[in-house]
């Protein structure tokens, strides 16, 4: 290797182990800029289900990024981290492959992220929008009619992670956006009730059979329609109500006859049924 080689590894080398500095203690507490703004998604769910919020970068109208860190602080009481990971961007940000350097940690009071997407400072983060920078999926834990908000924030980890990221080797605090997790009650419903009426006769056989081969509507309610209880609408569905007035088959499974919910019950399958109190 030549004179000139070995100085300009020298070069990357420091120029690592500046980021790398930059990302684990960070500066001094200094204005956001609005020209980098992060971004915490957010979503509801009923107490026990899981969500998915990724954590995204707007850097529209600033510089290349060389790296980026951030904390994000939650009521750990109300949610549970489950899994952490690389979002879609920062997965390819690296001539198609993950970071050189790439850190997902759980914390007290939430987790941290840090990342350098080149030791050598050989690539970089154009600037662009809905960068998805790192995904957070969490289990609800909190009672119902909870909001449980979630913040990039820099007190987290030992030393504290600052929420910046790296622009020509100085850390730029980003705007910081808040998420919020929405613990709503599940909806109440009687199965095979298609038209939602509040009970179930023949009318809700022909209701599906509508739906389905009509282009009747869809009752939001997709529990409800599914009478046989086997994970999909079909005309197997419209029989067994039929078959359970006409021919003494098997009654719908639960909740049946009355209002109730499903084992696993989640937001999705049962999105409004006003027959229920």
């Amino acid at each position: 290797m030549s004179q000139i080689d070995c100085v300009r590894t020298a070069r990357r080398l420091f120029s690592a182990a500046l980021l790398l500095g930059v990302l684990a203690w960070g500066a001094e507490a200094s204005a956001q800029d609005p020209n980098y703004i992060l971004t915490v998604a957010s979503a509801s769910t009923a107490q026990g289900g899981t969500v998915s919020l990724p954590v995204t970068l707007d850097s529209s109208a600033g510089a290349d990024v060389q790296g980026w860190s951030f904390g994000i602080c939650y009521d750990t009481a109300e949610l549970d981290a489950t899994n952490l990971s690389l979002g879609a961007t920062a997965q390819t940000v690296n001539f198609g492959a993950p970071p050189d350097f790439e850190q997902l940690n759980l914390e007290p009071g939430g987790w941290t992220a840090g990342v350098v997407i080149c030791l050598l400072a050989c690539t970089v983060l154009p600037p662009g929008a809905d960068y998805e920078l790192a995904v957070g999926e969490y289990t609800a834990t909190g009672a119902e009619g909870t909001s449980v908000q979630l913040c990039p924030c820099s007190n987290l980890g030992t030393p504290a992670i600052n929420a910046v990221v790296v622009v020509e080797g100085q850390s730029i605090p980003p705007v910081q956006n808040c998420g919020t997790v929405d613990i709503i009650p599940l909806t109440p419903f009687i199965r095979s009730d298609a038209n939602d009426d509040g009970f179930t006769d023949l009318s809700d056989g022909v209701w599906i059979l509508n739906y389905l081969f009509q282009g009747g509507p869809l009752n939001p309610c997709l529990s409800a329609i599914d009478a046989n209880d086997d994970g999909s609408i079909d005309t197997a569905d419209a029989i067994y109500v039929i078959f359970y007035f006409f021919a003494g088959g098997d009654p719908p499974p639960a909740p049946f006859p009355s209002c109730g919910f499903e084992a696993n019950q989640t937001i999705d399958s049962c999105e409004q049924y006003n027959s229920c109190p």
